[in-house]
């Protein structure tokens, strides 16, 4: 069953309980109004939705606050109106009675017993919620909508896990959807080492999840115990008109560093047709699983200054590892304004290397992303 079932489902049930003495069409303005996606429509979307006025639609809700005070069982004291009758509703919907009623279904204890119950995955719990045990480490990324990567809140949330497959990254996504109730939310990254997931979703969702994690409900969600949730550091976009100046972010490395000999020989011809030797360029090896038995990509960026504002950039990936060839449909993509794709570019077969190559102009951002299956992993730029 899908998050966005489970959602329907949990509001017809608490609809059930709370307005089985309602006219259908107050229900129907219940389900509405309080679905997930909802909570920051206007009221006069909904109500053409439904296909109703908005003055019928507001008298409609106003039966529906009735039947939520407080006299009647629910969260609101008939004190209170206006807005705030609809944001302590809707905490109370999906911040306390949505994670109870899905720890009453059993439906989040049954998906963590089948992803424990895949045990070439790695997953492991302990016996008791104070024994030692193996950090898994997810990374909880807040992104404000101005320009790619430069506005970044994260956070990281430290479970008793020790490694994930890719079937186990889809199974926390779900959980994690349906614990929250944001569909939005993703895993967007995954990193090798302590096992980082990158998430994005809602303010709201996140808040959410940390709120569960600090009540410590989080924790008897999943049967796993979840120690902390805490700010993280993140890496900043790669300021590339400092690579034209020599200046260099840690964690790139020159090419040689990297690509062997043979690799290296695939020297880039610039659009005036010299070669590259002396160009600024600079190279990062990129792990797209967990498995530390699974190859690496090594990502090199390559950079012409064409006249005092634009640059040209090349991008080229490359395998390592005993394999000669990129992984068969692994997708180097360029993102820009809006997470649009601007180029795109798909391993075939026996591909060595594969590269894209646009001009860009000074104050310019984009994002680089790697795809492997289900494995994603980003790069942030600015000229």
């Amino acid at each position: 069953m899908s998050a966005a079932q489970l959602h329907q489902e949990f509001l017809e049930s608490i609809a059930r309980e709370y307005l089985n003495k309602s006219s259908r069409e107050v229900y129907r303005v219940f389900l509405v109004k309080f679905a997930y996606d909802n909570q920051f429509k206007q009221h006069h979307e909904l109500a053409e939705v439904l296909g109703k006025e908005t003055v019928t639609f507001n008298k409609q809700l106003s039966a529906v606050y009735e039947a939520f005070t407080k006299q009647n069982g629910g969260p609101l004291n008939g004190r209170v109106a206006g807005k705030q009758q609809s944001v302590e509703l809707f905490r109370w919907l999906w911040g306390d009675r949505f994670p109870e009623w899905l720890s009453q279904r059993g439906i989040v204890r049954q998906q963590v017993d089948a992803i424990q119950d895949d045990r070439s995955s790695g997953w492991t719990t302990p016996d008791a919620l104070n024994e030692p045990n193996v950090q898994l480490t997810i990374e909880v990324e807040k992104t404000k909508n101005i320009g790619l990567g430069i506005s970044k809140v994260k956070k990281k949330l430290v479970l008793d896990i020790d490694k994930i497959n890719s079937q186990q990254r889809q199974a926390i996504e779900q959980l994690l959807q349906m614990i929250t109730g944001d569909d939005s939310l993703k895993i967007s990254n995954i990193e090798k080492g302590s096992v980082v997931l990158v998430l994005e979703g809602s303010v709201e969702g996140l808040e959410r999840l940390e709120r569960m994690v600090k009540s410590g409900e989080l924790t008897q969600l999943l049967g796993i115990r979840v120690k902390e949730i805490r700010d993280a550091t993140f890496e900043k976009s790669a300021n590339l008109s400092q690579w034209l100046e020599g200046i260099f972010e840690i964690g790139w490395q020159r090419r040689e560093e990297l690509l062997t000999s043979e690799q290296f020989s695939l020297v880039w011809e610039a659009k005036d047709g010299s070669l590259d030797g002396d160009r600024p360029s600079r190279a990062k090896q990129i792990n797209l699983t967990t498995d530390s038995l699974s190859p690496a990509i090594i990502l090199l960026v390559n950079l012409t200054q064409e006249t005092e504002e634009t640059v040209i950039i090349q991008l080229r990936v490359y395998p390592t590892g005993e394999t000669s060839y990129l992984p068969e449909n692994f997708k180097l993509q360029v993102l820009v304004e809006e997470e649009e794709v601007f180029q795109e570019v798909t391993a075939r077969s026996a591909d060595e290397w594969m590269q894209v190559q646009f001009d860009a102009d000074l104050g310019d951002e984009f994002r680089v992303r790697l795809i492997l299956g289900e494995m994603t992993v980003t790069e942030d730029f600015i000229i």
